[in-house]
């Protein structure tokens, strides 16, 4: 249960379609989040007048939003170029990653990479809370020895 395992059928879509995949409760909650823009990502934090930091913490080069942790920030990029998906999403807006994502699940929903992309995407967003709330690494060698 703690892992993210699958337990249930579906994920969240447009007005919550389910497309037949298995995935666990935790990632269910976390697209929602991403969908509806409230994935505790600093800049979301600070839109909600929350007190804290306006840099990203894990590099601290600019205001953590969903598109610079999850498209632009090197040890992502370098997580997309691992899974052999540098190329996905090529050609789609990524100013608003909620937009992009939908339009992009909507395109690989009924593929295996639908499974790749939601396992990189929690990966980093775990990362990221490690470094957040743990004070650990969130470099590339340590994420791939998460995976080991």
């Amino acid at each position: 249960m703690g892992d993210g395992g699958p337990r249930s059928v579906g994920w969240i879509g447009e007005a919550g379609s389910n497309c037949g995949m298995l995935i666990s409760p935790k990632l269910k909650v976390f697209f929602w989040q991403i969908f509806n823009r409230i994935l505790p990502t600093t800049e979301a934090l600070r839109e909600k007048d929350v007190q804290v930091h306006p840099r990203c913490p894990v590099c601290w080069a600019e205001s953590e939003t969903m598109e610079h942790l999850f498209l632009e920030y090197p040890v992502a990029r370098a997580l997309w170029d691992f899974a052999g998906l540098e190329y996905l999403g090529q050609g789609l807006p990524r100013h608003t990653f909620p937009l992009f994502l939908k339009r992009l699940l909507l395109i690989i929903h009924q593929s295996p990479l639908f499974m790749v992309v939601a396992a990189v995407l929690w990966r980093i967003w775990r990362s990221r809370n490690w470094v957040v709330f743990e004070g650990k690494q969130f470099g590339f060698p340590a994420l791939m020895r998460q995976y080991h």
